[in-house]
C-alpha cells in the first residue's frame, strides 16, 4: 500500500511512517508547502519530487481546512481514498453537536461565545476560557477573572478568532481518543495540580484511565456526530460530578497517550487504514 502524508514533519508523522515501514507499506511525508495547487482549464495538485496521484490512500493531518477541502475535492474526484479528508486543528464545535439530529444524542458542552462581542464579553460569567477556536498545542488558551482582561487580549490579537467558554471547574479531564468505529477504552487522565489549563504541551502528564460505561458512551456520541476517522476528545468531570466535553480534535497529539497507557495509536491508524484500503 503507497500512503502520501500531508502534513507538518514531526515526532507523529515520523513514528506513523516507521511503523507503516515495518509493514512494508511506501510511506511519504510531504508538507503544506510542498502541495502546489493552480487552476488554469482545470484543477490540478502537485507534489514536490512526486506524483501526487500515484498513491493508495491519503492522510490529511494538521493542514489548514479551506487547503484539506480543495485537497480533499481533487482526490475524490480521482477516485482515491482520503482519511479525514477536512481534517484542520480546528476544534469542533458546531451546530451539527449543539442541536444533534437524534433526540437520543446528546453532548454536553460547557456554555460558549463564539467571537464574543464587547456586550457579550461584558455580560458573561468570570472567571472563564478565552480560547483560539483554531488553536493547537494549548497556544492562545486564558483563563480569565474579568471582561477587562478578554478586551485586552483580543485587541492585542485581533488576527485570532476566539471564543469565550464557561469555566467548569474539574475534578478530573480526561483525553479520549478514536479512529475509525474504534474508540479506545483506555483513556489519559490529565494530570497538572498547578495550572487550570492541563494541556500536555504546557507540562501537563498523563495516567492512565479506564472509561466507564457512560465515558464511553459520550465518546462514542462524538465520534458520530464529528464524523471523523480520527478523533480526541477532552471530556472533564466537574466538581458536581457531571461531564462536559471542553473540545473534540481533529489532530490529536498522541505521543503521552502512547507512553501513559502501553496503546500504540499508530498501530491503530494503520490497522485502519489497511481496513479502509482493503475495503476499497
Amino acid at each position: 500500500m503507497k500512503i502520501l502524508h500531508i502534513g507538518k514533519y514531526g515526532e507523529i508523522s515520523q513514528i506513523i511512517g516507521d511503523e507503516a515501514h515495518k509493514r512494508g507499506h511506501i510511506y511519504t511525508n510531504i508538507s503544506q508547502l510542498d502541495i502546489s495547487i493552480q487552476y488554469t482549464d482545470r484543477l490540478t495538485i502537485n507534489g514536490k519530487n512526486i506524483d501526487f496521484l500515484d498513491y493508495d490512500i491519503y492522510l490529511l493531518r494538521g493542514i489548514k481546512r479551506n487547503i484539506a477541502e480543495i485537497i480533499a475535492v481533487y482526490l475524490n474526484f480521482h477516485k482515491k481514498i482520503v482519511i479525514d479528508s477536512d481534517l484542520t486543528f480546528k476544534k469542533i464545535l458546531d451546530f451539527k453537536n449543539i442541536y444533534p439530529p437524534e433526540e437520543n444524542i446528546s453532548i454536553p458542552f460547557p456554555p460558549f461565545i463564539l467571537f464574543p462581542t464587547n456586550k457579550d464579553i461584558e455580560n458573561f460569567e468570570y472567571p472563564a476560557i478565552l480560547k483560539d477556536t483554531y488553536g493547537k498545542k494549548g497556544k492562545n488558551v486564558y483563563f480569565v477573572k474579568s471582561a477587562k482582561e478578554v478586551k485586552n487580549i483580543i485587541e492585542k490579537q485581533s488576527d485570532i478568532l476566539f471564543m469565550l467558554q464557561k469555566y467548569i471547574e474539574s475534578i478530573k479531564e480526561i483525553r479520549i481518543i478514536f479512529i475509525g468505529d474504534k474508540i479506545i477504552p483506555i483513556g489519559i487522565e490529565k494530570i497538572n495540580d498547578e495550572k487550570v489549563i492541563k494541556n500536555i504541551y504546557q507540562g501537563a502528564k498523563g495516567s492512565p484511565y479506564k472509561l466507564s460505561k457512560r465515558e464511553f458512551q459520550i465518546a462514542k456520541q462524538c465520534k458520530e456526530l464529528s464524523k471523523l476517522d480520527i478523533g480526541g476528545i477532552d471530556l472533564i468531570i466537574s466538581k458536581d460530578n457531571e461531564y462536559f466535553v471542553l473540545e473534540i480534535n481533529r489532530a490529536p497529539v498522541f505521543l503521552e497517550f502512547n507512553i501513559a497507557t502501553g496503546i500504540k495509536v499508530e498501530k491503530e491508524i494503520l490497522d485502519f487504514m489497511e481496513e479502509k484500503y482493503n475495503y476499497k
